[in-house]
């Protein structure tokens, strides 16, 4: 359950995350609803719509190998950690977008949506990829650059040899329409 600061005050919940103003009042809104300092609520099998700052956690163990490689489920903990900027697998009171939470329950405050979310900067660094030709493409380009001369070789070598024959360069008689008048 998401819930969503109003006003400064926490007072919506989220639809597939809950969130809550006051712990007597929650809500569930959707996840696309959620904004950056909406407090959510979480239990085991719920997906965890933005990236958020645990507040609580009890047992909370959540899947990343989607974002971190882990393979195994990542326990969370809501105390602080150093002020040092640590790597997106050593935030453990952190909990982010396109995760699951599989087991245990716990509070968090949004700080991050949409590309703003570590899944978003992936992505936006995928963007930002130049994909250029392939290695395949690039011999293939070649291949066309070498036949393409190697037919022009061809056509200045028939004409040459036809023309030191004797022979003119256009016969008029292949290239004149069948007629009954001939």
């Amino acid at each position: 359950f998401f819930f969503q600061a109003e006003d400064g005050i926490r007072d919506h919940c989220v639809t597939g995350v809950q969130t809550c103003a006051l712990p007597i009042f929650c809500q569930r809104i959707p996840a696309r609803d959620v904004v950056p300092g909406d407090l959510i609520v979480l239990g085991a099998g719920d997906r965890v719509p933005a990236d958020a700052r645990l507040l609580s956690a009890v047992n909370l163990r959540t899947e990343e190998a989607a974002l971190t490689g882990e393979s195994l489920p990542v326990d969370k903990t809501d105390l602080a950690l150093s002020p040092v900027a640590l790597p997106t697998a050593d935030r453990m009171n952190m909990v982010h977008a396109g995760t699951t939470v599989v087991a245990g329950r716990g509070e968090a405050v949004v700080v991050a949506t949409g590309m703003q979310t570590e899944f978003g900067r992936i992505a936006g660094l995928l963007q930002a990829v130049d994909a250029g030709p392939t290695p395949l493409q690039r011999n293939l380009d070649r291949l066309g650059v070498v036949l393409g001369r190697a037919a022009l070789v061809v056509i200045v070598l028939i004409a040459v040899a036809g023309h030191l024959r004797g022979l003119p360069m256009v016969d008029r008689k292949s290239t004149r329409l069948n007629s009954s008048h001939t």
